[in-house]
């Protein structure tokens, strides 16, 4: 596997040497990114933890989107399995929701188990276009966004308030599913939003059936959640500068960070493919699943889990943790394996016990 120094190609142990000297001289290192399989995510936490560092993931924007949420409302969700087998009634809300695989796969099929099987599965866009294949009917999108229509469709299913014939027929198709999915993407609803579609579920779910499946993002941020929570029991964002995990969504901001020079030197972590920091938060090492040398100051390649090495990613299409083989195996070093080096040498250079 490669690793290079300032763009040069060098030994991988003179990389793995030069990465833990500049964790070992941060004051305080921030290891982020972690867009990884479970032992890579669990690694950057470790090393965190070791070293006294701070861990935020590449999708924090659209996981807080969700926790948010969750957090002051609490779901009522369910899976994709689920809503491909029951689902008589979808509503796609946003453009990501139409655009998405998941809604493909709903289109191309109808309810098979339970009370709706063999129904017609009626599909719906909120703010956002399905392809060709998918047979839909388009609602027009308030003019004030989407945080704006779901709180007026909110309103008019609970009879709080009347509204326009087309806002007024999809309430009623929501109150009258048997099993009615809403799916959208958190990052693209944000908080506020994210929050509202929530409770107008809990309340539609009073008398009728109808649940949330969020789109997961792209980054391996529910994989981080699930990990975290079992690692340290807190969600990300997170910092151990203190001795024990903190979570706090502002302090541990890795931009915010960064920009108040706080954290000193930035480990990215993305051993499955992502977009690397550029400008002030441009990593000093990156571990890198198929990189070109001249993502940051060192850059380690890595092994990609699924590809090259064996590992444990979340499934979008089945929402959850599963095992992926290696499709074209190679004796390359893991990014837990090499998180784990580095945490131990830079401990060694600190002076402190691995």
């Amino acid at each position: 596997m490669a690793a290079w120094i300032n763009g040069a190609r060098v030994d991988r142990e003179a990389a793995l040497e030069a990465a833990a000297a500049v964790i070992a001289e941060a004051r305080l290192p921030a290891i982020a990114g972690l867009v990884a399989d479970v032992d890579g995510i669990r690694a950057g936490i470790r090393l965190a933890e070791v070293v006294g560092g701070i861990v935020d993931p590449f999708a924090s924007t659209e996981l807080y989107a969700a926790l948010a949420g969750f957090a002051a409302s609490g779901t009522i969700g369910t899976t994709p399995a689920e809503a491909l087998a029951r689902a008589d009634f979808i509503l796609a809300i946003g453009e990501a929701a139409a655009a998405s695989s998941m809604l493909r796969r709903l289109a191309s099929r109808g309810p098979v188990t339970g009370g709706t099987a063999g129904a017609t599965r009626r599909i719906v866009a909120l703010g956002g276009v399905p392809p060709p294949e998918v047979e839909h009917l388009a609602y027009p999108l308030n003019a004030a966004g989407l945080p704006a229509t779901i709180g007026l469709l909110r309103a008019v299913a609970a009879g709080r308030i009347a509204a326009d014939p087309d806002v007024t027929a999809l309430a009623e198709n929501l109150r009258t599913a048997r099993f009615g999915v809403v799916i959208y993407d958190p990052g693209e609803l944000g908080e506020l939003a994210s929050q509202m579609l929530i409770e107008l579920l809990q309340e539609l779910n009073d008398t009728a059936r109808c649940f949330a499946l969020p789109l997961a993002d792209a980054w391996q941020g529910q994989c981080v959640v699930q990990v975290s929570a079992w690692t340290t029991g807190l969600p990300p964002r997170q910092g151990f500068g203190r001795g024990s995990a903190e979570h706090d969504p502002w302090r541990f901001d890795l931009r915010r960070a960064v920009s108040a020079g706080e954290v000193d030197a930035v480990i990215w972590l993305a051993s499955l493919e992502a977009p690397v920091p550029a400008g002030s938060e441009r990593p000093e090492v990156a571990l890198l699943g198929e990189p070109t040398g001249e993502e940051a100051h060192i850059v380690i390649e890595v092994a990609v889990p699924g590809v090259t090495c064996d590992g444990a990613v979340w499934d979008d299409g089945r929402g959850v943790l599963a095992y992926r083989a290696a499709a074209r195996p190679e004796k390359a070093i893991t990014a837990a394996d090499a998180l784990g080096r580095l945490g131990c040498e830079a401990l060694r250079l600190r002076q402190a016990p691995c």
